[in-house]
């Protein structure tokens, strides 16, 4: 009987983890369910059944034969090689072990998993990353990506429960009639509510930031190639759900509606591109669904071989949770 763990159950990410769990045929033993002290004694409902939470400062690793850490970096960089010291094969989002691991997305670089067997440790990408590779790999084989200018708008479900709680509160409060400066900030350095943040992460020496090094690692890893990426990861004020804004140059001819005809052909895309209907993707529509939309899909009169799209994908579900799964799934069935 499989075994399993899933730190950081009571976190956005590890709600909509347990979520995808539960549709799962593979993984059918109720897995341990990991938070902070702080949160034990919490039951999480789990398959019908109200599960009590463990602090993961005190799990016993060796009751797990696979561990899955929807966790911050620092908590992951004390607890990740615990679990792997007591024999767990650990699937970590946190990206604190992106340089030491194997970073794997369904579809994108499967064959990688054989290459992690000896560490038992592998990365699931960032969810941007994630969502755009998952469109720009098969226009890149098509056509080769020369050069990528990406901004990111990202919701605050990826900042954790206290982000959205932050937000929920400036928006009521704004609502109610506060004015600016009114409110109180705690997760973000400013207000959010009604405003844009364009600082996700931590800055460095160079003025980018953590994030968009983050992103730029994991999609140029998934890609498979080094590609320049010039990236702005900007905090907006929604729940879930995440968008890019992106113009790639290709090495060889691209058009739109090549594009167009080769994203509608790929598993897990979905093209809503109508703008005579005023069809296109958005972050709300996007929430709570298993795919990665693509629209305004336009060629960039500015430049040759140059394409405009619109990505978006919900950054928990299709961004996180199920390629956490789906890589779970791959372990348990290939690998012990």
């Amino acid at each position: 009987m499989m075994t399993l763990a899933v730190a950081g159950a009571t976190g956005t990410v590890g709600r909509e983890l347990l979520r995808v769990l539960e549709e799962s045929n593979v993984l059918s033993t109720t897995p341990a369910l990991l938070a902070s002290g702080q949160s034990v004694g919490e039951a999480v409902p789990y398959r019908s059944v109200d599960e009590d939470v463990t602090d993961l400062a005190q799990f016993d690793f060796k009751k797990a034969k696979i561990a899955l850490f929807a966790v911050p970096p620092e908590v992951a960089k004390v607890h990740v090689p615990r679990a792997l010291a007591a024999g767990a094969f650990v699937i970590d989002a946190s990206g604190a072990f992106r340089a030491e691991s194997e970073t794997i997305a369904r579809g994108l670089n499967d064959d990688a998993l054989r290459t992690a067997q000896k560490k038992r440790l592998v990365s699931s990408p960032s969810p941007l990353a994630l969502a755009l590779a998952t469109v720009l790999k098969p226009l890149h084989k098509s056509a080769g990506v020369k050069r990528l200018v990406v901004s990111t708008y990202q919701s605050t479900s990826g900042a954790g429960k206290q982000a959205m709680d932050e937000l929920f509160r400036q928006s009521t409060a704004m609502l109610g009639g506060a004015g600016a400066g009114d409110v109180d900030n705690e997760v973000f350095e400013a207000q959010l509510a009604f405003n844009v943040l364009p600082k996700v992460g931590t800055f460095q020496p160079d003025g980018t930031t953590t994030a968009e090094k983050a992103f730029t690692a994991d999609l140029t890893h998934l890609l498979g190639a080094a590609v320049p990426v010039s990236a702005t990861c900007v905090h907006v004020p929604t729940f879930i759900g995440e968008a890019q804004s992106v113009n790639v140059e290709f090495s060889l001819p691209m058009t739109a509606a090549k594009a167009r005809d080769i994203l509608g052909k790929v598993e897990g895309v979905a093209v809503i591109d109508n703008p005579k209907s005023g069809e296109y993707a958005t972050p709300y529509g996007a929430a709570e669904t298993s795919h990665v939309f693509v629209s305004r899909i336009r060629d960039d009169a500015s430049a040759p071989n140059t394409l405009n799209l619109w990505v978006v994908a919900d950054n928990l579900r299709t961004g996180c949770a199920q390629n956490m799964v789906w890589l779970a799934e791959r372990v348990a069935s290939e690998i012990l």
